[in-house]
């Protein structure tokens, strides 16, 4: 359901629009809020959005969602409240950190306008996954294989001990690992933001080890998709 709500939106969302409305440089969000009611018909639909014209395509979309078939709680049909987030970054803000959880106008451009070699489509709709070496099964097993793996690699070839060395004050820290599985299966385009410029070295060395992979793919061709590692860990 989740797949096919935010597939319906970003494929008839007018993406066009966001660029006519003059809005500041950084990151934005609309929140659309709707009823799926009892029959399974989109009802309460209303929205928050940066312009009221963008809040009235929100809404406009999301009332032409299809009629579904109601969920039942203890056996009876029952309405239920969904949310749906919109996120999209004007020109100027920093796009490193994407939420793979939300819906982005670069999904839009996609999903309207297809894609070609150059393209790279986000971990959210790409239809088929980089696989990692001996990972198997549907695209979800095949996507958490893929994170566990990456995760596993990358916790297993650090050099943790950098993290004591370096001077850094108590707390909890965040490394950004941010990189491209490219159209043939390779790590490029490595990049990291950490809090300390030995962590961030010691981060890229490890990613630009990783094993080449099957590519992804989405509308049968391969394409490259952008993946955002975050490694957290406490300094006493």
């Amino acid at each position: 359901m989740n797949e096919g709500i935010r597939k319906h939106v970003v494929r008839d969302f007018n993406a066009d629009l966001v660029m006519k409305l003059g809005l500041t440089p950084g990151k934005k969000k609309i929140w659309v809020v709707f009823r799926i009611d009892e029959s399974g018909n989109i009802t309460n639909v209303n929205a928050r959005a940066p312009h009221p014209k963008l809040k009235e395509e929100a809404i406009r979309i999301v009332n032409t969602i299809p009629r579904m078939i109601p969920g039942k709680h203890k056996g009876k049909a029952v309405g239920m409240k969904y949310t749906l987030p919109i996120a999209f970054n004007i020109e100027g803000a920093d796009t490193n950190e994407i939420d793979e959880k939300i819906t982005t106008l670069k999904e839009i451009s996609i999903l309207r306008k297809g894609i070609n070699g150059k393209t790279d489509v986000p971990f959210s709709i790409i239809e088929e996954v980089p696989v990692f070496p001996s990972c198997t099964g549907t695209r979800e097993q095949k996507a958490t294989c893929l994170n566990e793996n990456i995760k596993k690699f990358v916790v297993r070839n650090f050099n943790s001990n950098l993290s004591k060395n370096v001077g850094l004050s108590k707390g909890r820290k965040k490394i950004w690992i941010v990189f491209r599985i490219d159209e043939n299966g390779n790590v490029t385009n490595v990049n990291a933001r950490a809090p300390h410029p030995k962590l961030k070295e010691e981060a890229m060395r490890v990613v630009r080890l990783l094993p080449k992979m099957e590519p992804g793919k989405h509308l049968g061709k391969a394409v490259g998709m952008k993946y955002t590692l975050p490694i957290s860990f406490d300094v006493d």
